[in-house]
């Protein structure tokens, strides 16, 4: 795993924020929901700055949903069909080049939604409207609609497996009586969930924020730079995911031998429409990271587990072995990148021995810093790629971030010994600046202003092997001294 990713990071931090009785978006402004930190708080609460204990949830999670699925099938397509289902979760969920670091949103997603998934198709298997099995049919539904609404609190593309749920039961379980029965269990699920959330914004007074973070949503989402060029990462995910389903239908298709017991059709279309609903969701994020694409695992091994096709080790091997060497041949870069990024940052220890625990700091990607030393932020943009958000995003954040400072007065800033290398590789690695020249520039720009105000207030004070400890020049006026 990648220690401390900065998505990681971010959203522990935000966990961290919550936990401590800030406010997101008075405090911190990032492109993401106020939820995401009311939920990684819990995490937070437990591990603190603990990394390890982070991977170790992730893992812990991703067993969790391979054996919540394998639950699923085993109740409509027989035992048969748990070793199938349970070996494609252990492997596409590990996929290293879409399990992007020890703790992403997107594991958190599947994870409900694979629990939300062994209810619906416990659900859907329950054909009679007997008394005694509406509280069942009830009972279901409301894990559906709580799972579901869990998982939104992630990412609002978490309610995909409730709706394939309700479309399911449409589909095969028509009654008016049970639909009503279902519809109400959901609902209240939810319901249920958003309560929760709903209370932690009042109390907190974040629901005056909630218009300026839609629409930093949205134009974040308008205006991301997508292109034809997107198609190959469909293309990409049809192909890896595709090509176990397909090579399973195809081997001992023509078997004479004893087959398992035939799968439910309509945990077959709730699976389908599980996909097609999360697929329409990674489409309509624009961007189409890689691992938004981790979330497509779930319902493709259910409908690996529900194919009827007999249970042999060469058929496992010939289905699953290329996505196990696409992870194979990830291990070496991953633990070459674990052993460079395990050791604490050299800033934050620097800053530890010399500044006063009180101390504001700012750093590009600040939130890996805070949370391995403790200090408060300069402002609340912690990173430079909201930057990208939009053509004027730029010079409007930096404004913005130029009032934290003036407001703030941070100590301490850290630049990298090299900003052109830096934002070299920052402009090439975004596809918003590498596809948009006027985004480009207006970045470089906004940047080239950062950089100035910094020579302007702040003297270099340590020159590391990576970055540059820089203090307030005001401080080292008044006789401040480094400890």
């Amino acid at each position: 795993m990648r220690p401390w990713d900065p998505d990681a990071a971010i959203f522990i931090y935000m966990g961290r924020l919550v936990a401590q009785g800030g406010v997101f978006w008075r405090d911190l402004v990032d492109n993401k929901f106020p939820s995401v930190g009311f939920l990684t708080s819990i995490a937070w609460r437990g591990l603190g700055s603990y990394w390890p204990g982070y991977i170790l949830v992730q893992v812990v999670m991703m067993l969790l949903a391979c054996l919540a699925l394998g639950r699923a099938v085993v109740r409509v397509a027989g035992h048969e069909a748990w070793w199938p289902t349970v070996l494609f979760g252990l492997v596409y969920l590990n996929l290293n080049t879409v399990v992007f670091g020890g703790f992403q949103l997107e594991t958190i997603h599947l994870f409900f939604a694979s629990l939300a998934a062994m209810a619906a198709v416990n659900l859907l298997s329950g054909c009679s409207l007997e008394k005694e099995r509406r509280a069942h049919n009830f009972l279901d539904a409301l894990t559906v609609g709580l799972c579901a609404g869990c998982a939104v609190l992630a990412k609002p593309t978490g309610l995909s497996v409730l709706a394939a749920t309700f479309l399911a039961v449409v589909l095969y379980q028509p009654r008016l009586l049970r639909l009503i029965v279902i519809s109400a269990g959901m609902i209240v699920g939810l319901a249920l969930v958003v309560a929760a959330l709903g209370i932690y914004l009042y109390q907190t007074d974040s629901v005056r924020y909630l218009p300026e973070i839609w629409q930093q949503l949205r134009l974040y989402a308008t205006n991301s730079a997508t292109d034809w060029r997107d198609l190959n990462k469909i293309v990409w995910a049809a192909g890896v995911l595709g090509y176990p389903l397909l090579a399973r239908w195809w081997i001992n298709r023509r078997s004479r031998e004893s087959q398992p017991k035939s799968a439910s059709r309509a945990a077959c279309v709730f699976a389908w429409l599980w996909l097609g609903i999360e697929l329409l969701g990674v489409v309509m994020q624009k961007r189409m990271y890689g691992y938004h694409f981790l979330v497509l695992a779930p319902p493709a091994a259910l409908i690996f587990g529900l194919l009827n096709r007999p249970v042999t080790l060469r058929a496992m091997a010939l289905t699953l072995a290329p996505a196990l060497g696409l992870s194979l041949a990830g291990i070496g870069q991953v633990i070459v990148y674990s052993i460079d990024y395990q050791r604490p940052l050299e800033s934050g220890q620097w800053l530890t021995a010399h500044a006063d625990p009180h101390d504001l700091v700012w750093r590009d990607m600040t939130s890996r810093l805070l949370i391995e030393t403790d200090f408060a932020p300069g402002s609340r943009y912690l990173l430079t790629f909201l930057f990208a958000n939009s053509d004027d995003a730029p010079q409007r954040y930096w404004r913005e971030m130029k009032r934290d400072f003036e407001r703030n007065q941070p100590r301490w800033m850290v630049l990298p010994n090299d900003p052109s290398a830096y934002l070299n590789d920052t402009t090439m690695m975004v596809a918003e600046l590498e596809r948009l020249p006027q985004r480009r520039q207006n970045y470089l720009a906004a940047w080239a202003e950062l950089e100035n105000y910094i020579h302007d207030h702040y003297q270099p004070v340590a020159r590391l092997s990576r970055e540059t400890i820089w203090q307030r020049q005001t401080d080292r006026a008044h006789g401040a001294t480094d400890r």
